[in-house]
């Protein structure tokens, strides 16, 4: 008797009419972009988050986008971030026009350093008319620190955000 090293046509009958719905749902448009699947993936990501909402991306570039918007980022502002980042965070920070300011890292962990930005602000920086830093070589508002998860490790976001306040 030959017996098939693997036969995938014989497992894929076996889910056949399941993967065709899943298919029909995803490309019916309707169901692809705003649609029952996109809604139930929302709703169970934020109550996975303990949040009320939650919003699906076409991308992790989308997101950071977006969550530099909804914290007000706009043209012309200046937008601290790690020296040692992915492309996509300085493309999100481009994407609305702000500017990147890059600032060191850590030797250790790669992250944000919170000794550099905290200098860099001290020193590169002046505090504009309405009490926000100002970038002392470009003139532009610094509105935003955005830090970099890396390598599965968290930054230590408590040195930032009280630099932040």
């Amino acid at each position: 008797m030959k017996v098939p090293f693997v036969d995938l046509r014989a497992m894929h009958e076996e889910v056949r009419p399941e993967i065709e719905a899943a298919f029909k749902d995803v490309f019916d448009r309707s169901a692809f972009v705003g649609g029952s699947l996109v809604d139930a993936f929302e709703k169970n990501f934020a109550s996975y988050c303990g949040a009320s909402h939650s919003i699906a991306c076409a991308s992790g570039t989308d997101a950071v986008k977006l969550a530099l918007m909804a914290a007000g980022v706009k043209a012309g502002d200046a937008v601290i971030t790690a020296s040692h980042t992915f492309i996509a965070t300085v493309e999100a920070i481009s994407l609305i026009g702000a500017y990147p300011i890059f600032i060191d890292i850590e030797a250790d962990t790669y992250h944000l350093s919170a000794v550099a930005l905290e200098a860099y602000l001290l020193e590169k920086c002046r505090l504009g008319s309405d009490g926000h830093w100002v970038d002392g070589e470009s003139g532009l508002p610094v509105t935003a620190v955005l830090p970099v998860h890396l390598y599965g490790m968290m930054v230590d976001m408590q040195p930032i955000l009280d630099l932040a306040k």
